[in-house]
């Protein structure tokens, strides 16, 4: 569970022992009984601050999940956005020298004349 938000020994143990009950609380697939299983499903839900270790420990676990998931996606989005080469340098194609001058140009004139479109 590798993630920016540290989990202690104690934190991994509730996560190992309880984690479905967790899951099944926070989802709504297992309806809350006690006033604590009711404040944790409404700090699952943001709206309520941490107060027990039971709370904290899964509220860690989804910012790790979620930390995760976004880093994939921007890798997976990097990766597509980029053709690279063996070498790992941009293609040829990827922006030639007459694009350059094209988009200069361009700019010139819109800077020159910004209520032309």
């Amino acid at each position: 569970m590798d993630g920016p938000y540290d989990l202690t020994p104690q934190e991994k143990e509730l996560l190992d022992r309880w984690f479905d009950f967790y899951r099944s609380l926070a989802t709504g697939t297992q309806e809350p009984v006690t006033d604590a299983q009711k404040h944790f499903v409404v700090t699952t839900r943001g709206g309520a601050v941490s107060k027990t270790p039971h709370e904290t420990a899964y509220n860690k676990w989804r910012r790790n999940q979620a930390a995760i998931e976004i880093a994939e996606r921007n890798e997976a989005i990097t990766e597509r956005a980029i053709p690279e080469r063996e070498e790992g340098h941009p293609g040829q194609g990827f922006f030639t020298r007459e694009d350059a001058k094209k988009l200069r140009a361009d700019r010139k004139f819109k800077l020159r004349f910004p209520w032309v479109r």
